[in-house]
């Protein structure tokens, strides 16, 4: 993984994790595509992107021992695959 993987994956685990949904945004591109491989669900462009994140924000319960971490994760230079 490049450096800017490495800064990329770090800044994006950060928002992410943090539900900072602007944050989040200012790293998706106009063309991002985001699968969903366990339901098959697609979200294409930013308005898309967006509101699944929304989604993913207001699903979540955050305490001090019940939070999100990946597990595992691919990045190459045009995508990025996480557990």
């Amino acid at each position: 993984m490049t450096v800017a993987g490495v800064e990329f994956f770090r800044r994006f685990s950060e928002v992410f994790l943090s539900d900072d949904i602007d944050g989040f945004m200012e790293l998706v591109d106009d063309e991002c595509v985001w699968e969903i491989m366990a339901t098959g669900e697609v979200f294409a462009g930013l308005a898309k992107i967006r509101e699944l994140a929304e989604r993913f924000v207001a699903a979540r319960n955050h305490t001090a021992d019940l939070h999100m971490r990946f597990g595992d994760h691919i990045i190459t230079e045009d995508r990025m695959c996480l557990e």
